[in-house]
């Protein structure tokens, strides 16, 4: 009997995962080109005033006009349980950080990238003392945004630069795109 509600579970969470994945999800696709390797560093940063409370630097690797582009996750899928007239329900939803890439050559040396970030986590409830548990129900902290950008080889961008408006916390996300020769 266990066995068939971890089965039911996964199929479920596929069925979850895949409905999350709509259309407008993916980078706008660019054109064809040649194919030259590049390397895209995104870093996301969280401030409390003066000090740095974190700072997580992702690296991808992908090749201009390549329709596939470069993704990553890293994280966790989070069990959320629910009820639906008595029926026990669990859905799994990821908690972590996404990135989807794209890139073509420009004009001017300049290359194109089209950028899709996501970075969420579960934080503390109020007054749970600081531990996040199923029982006090978390909160869902997230940020995420889409760019596309023209850039150069070696320059540095800054995606996003906002201020947390539970917590005060200013995030920021920067990318710095190289030509790998």
């Amino acid at each position: 009997m266990k066995c068939w509600m971890v089965v039911a579970a996964a199929m479920l969470s596929t069925s979850v995962a895949l409905a999350e994945e709509s259309p407008g999800s993916q980078p706008t696709p660019m054109p064809r080109g040649p194919r030259t390797p590049l390397r895209l560093q995104v870093l996301v940063t969280r401030q409390q005033g003066e000090k740095k409370i974190s700072s997580r630097p992702y690296t991808l690797q992908l090749y201009s006009g390549d329709q596939q582009g470069a993704t990553v996750f890293v994280g966790n899928q989070v069990p959320l349980r629910f009820s639906d007239k008595g029926v026990q329900t669990i859905l799994f939803k990821d908690v972590g950080t996404k990135l989807r890439c794209l890139a073509a050559p420009s004009e001017g040396g300049r290359y194109e990238v089209s950028l899709k970030y996501e970075d969420s986590f579960l934080a503390p409830a109020q007054g749970s003392g600081g531990r996040v548990s199923e029982d006090d129900l978390p909160v869902w902290r997230m940020l995420n945004g889409e760019i596309r950008a023209y850039v150069r080889d070696g320059e540095t961008t800054t995606l996003s630069s906002t201020v947390d408006p539970v917590t005060g916390d200013v995030v920021k996300a920067e990318m710095t795109f190289t030509v790998i020769k």
